[in-house]
């Protein structure tokens, strides 16, 4: 009976994260997945599935501490668990810890080398380290292991555009909308590329195509940096 409350809690937890309405689980019930969690570690203290939803569930709430210690706990129940090991660097990111979070993202590789948010992961924090050629290898190992990502298309971009490899940066950028040509991001970042390169035309449309796909920019102006993608919220992984 636990476990089949459990994996309804889980459900619901996942698509409120997802952002699916749910009506069982709006912000004000998560204290109640809360204690459902805290009852099935009670349980079975080595059920690490619990422990794990757990830290998503105070990650959501921002309770970083509590987050930090689920999902240590989730790594003691399961040490090979790749989901636990990059939630936790996300966790430790947030609280600007970014060499343990470095750590985390690599423990994560090491349980599942083609886990491609958490090389995406590691290059967000490489880039924050300064680490540029670093970033960009993290960044190609994750299009190795998704080509799909777009996101780390357009942070293999960023990372060319910081070393100065402009042309490279753009081509990143296309292979970023060529994976979705509605990433708003990499218009954008595309646009500052062809600004540079003192293509105005070019860049007037993609800032155009940008500024369509989102209704509104961000103060109104545009930044001549690109922009990674959640750069300050490194993916997180939701295990259900």
């Amino acid at each position: 009976m636990i476990l089949q409350q459990l994996q309804e809690t889980l459900n619901s937890v996942y698509n409120y994260i997802s952002g699916t309405k749910d009506e069982n689980l709006m912000p004000g019930r998560m204290e109640e997945a809360e204690n459902e969690f805290k009852a099935g570690i009670n349980a079975d203290p080595a059920l690490a599935v619990a422990h794990f939803n757990l830290g998503v569930t105070y990650y959501e709430q921002d309770k970083l501490n509590e987050a930090e210690d689920a999902f240590k706990a989730s790594i003691l129940a399961d040490p090979t668990s790749a989901g636990a090991h990059n939630n936790l660097g996300a966790v430790y990111e947030k609280q600007g810890k970014l060499n343990e979070a470095e750590n985390a993202f690599k423990a994560a590789i090491n349980a599942d080398t083609t886990f491609a948010d958490a090389h995406n992961n590691l290059g967000i924090i490489y880039i924050n380290l300064g680490k540029l050629n670093e970033a960009e290898d993290a960044f190609k190992a994750a299009i190795l292991a998704d080509p799909t990502s777009a996101g780390a298309h357009s942070n293999l971009g960023a990372a060319y555009e910081k070393q100065g490899k402009m042309e490279e940066a753009i081509s990143a950028f296309n292979a970023a909308l060529k994976t979705d040509p509605t990433f708003a991001d990499a218009h954008y970042n595309l646009g500052v590329m062809y600004i540079n390169l003192g293509k105005m035309i070019e860049a007037e449309n993609e800032f155009k195509a940008a500024a369509d796909i989102k209704s509104t920019l961000n103060d109104g102006a545009f930044c001549a940096t690109s922009q990674l993608i959640d750069e300050d919220n490194p993916t997180l992984h939701n295990e259900i």
